[in-house]
């Protein structure tokens, strides 16, 4: 497994819904799925083909060179209301219930993005900035907008870059640009890799483990993975699909989010190339961000 970290150039826009024109960027880090097709977009680039064995963790942003990563929930409030999280030292794989000395308020937040303290096993929730510009169409008739074609797409700012997680098979280097967007979003923003090494990390075929991507036991009616426990909270899986006639969204269904932790008895089918089942076996958030070494 490999560590991919990168620097972003411009501001981003990975929105995955939208109402009517406006498009909307409706998590603070990249899907499994939008970073897996920017980088078979660079693949098709650059070696003329599509690569079907490449598969990647979500991107999460990089601020103020401290790597985010999720909460998973094991991860507790110091105080009420409070930013700040802590954990105990083999949370995950014990799955540790809270220490009260240190979590005056036992309640999780799933689905939040967190930078370690300087003490070990805290943490800081994180807040992505985002941005609204409009864009409109130009007729290449009359040079002028045309009725009905103007657009509103939010953008990511104040992060410094993204870092992820992919296979040993994925093939990229210092320097490559990776495009994530729509349309002309994808124009003025990049994500160019600053360095890929070897990550001491393992996947998890059996035994505990935290999802870095979104996660499904089951995906329209099969079996991926038989599971003993699930600890975490609900997301919609979706991605888009483009071709030169028709573009729009693939089906949608209920699967779990980012920083959910599963025990697996049995990996049955593999659908990490869909951006599903990305499942890390560590025993803590701590030993995850010990790994990605921004610096």
């Amino acid at each position: 497994m490999k560590v991919v970290i990168t620097r972003l150039e411009g501001e981003i826009n990975y929105s995955n819904r939208n109402y009517k024109s406006y498009y909307i960027i409706s998590k603070d880090y990249i899907p499994a799925t939008t970073i897996r097709g920017a980088i078979e977009y660079l693949y098709l680039t650059r070696f003329e083909k599509i690569d079907d064995r490449i598969y990647t963790s979500s991107a999460f942003p990089i601020i103020e060179n401290r790597p985010t990563a999720p909460t998973h929930p094991f991860m507790y409030r110091v105080e009420r209301k409070s930013k700040d999280m802590v954990e105990d030292p083999m949370a995950i794989v014990n799955k540790a219930k809270p220490n009260l000395e240190k979590a005056k308020e036992p309640k999780p937040s799933p689905g939040s993005l967190v930078v370690e303290s300087k003490e070990e096993y805290y943490y800081t929730r994180q807040t992505i900035k985002k941005k609204v510009e409009m864009h409109v169409a130009v007729s290449k008739i009359t040079g002028s907008s045309q009725k009905g074609m103007l657009y509103a797409y939010e953008y990511v700012t104040g992060v410094q870059g993204y870092w992820f997680l992919t296979g040993d098979n994925t093939e990229l280097k210092e320097g490559d640009e990776i495009r994530v967007g729509r349309g002309r979003t994808r124009e003025g923003s990049k994500l160019v890799v600053e360095k890929v090494y070897k990550a001491n990390l393992e996947e998890t075929k059996e035994g505990v483990g935290i999802c870095l991507s979104q996660c499904a036991p089951k995906v329209l009616g099969i079996e991926a993975l038989e599971v003993k426990d699930i600890w975490g909270y609900y997301d919609i899986y979706n991605s888009w699909f483009t071709s030169d006639d028709i573009a729009g969204a693939r089906p949608s269904f209920r699967v779990l989010g980012e920083g959910s932790v599963i025990e697996v008895i049995k990996v049955k089918e593999d659908f990490r190339t869909a951006g599903l089942n990305f499942i890390i076996s560590v025993p803590d958030l701590h030993t995850l961000l010990k790994e990605v070494k921004v610096k």
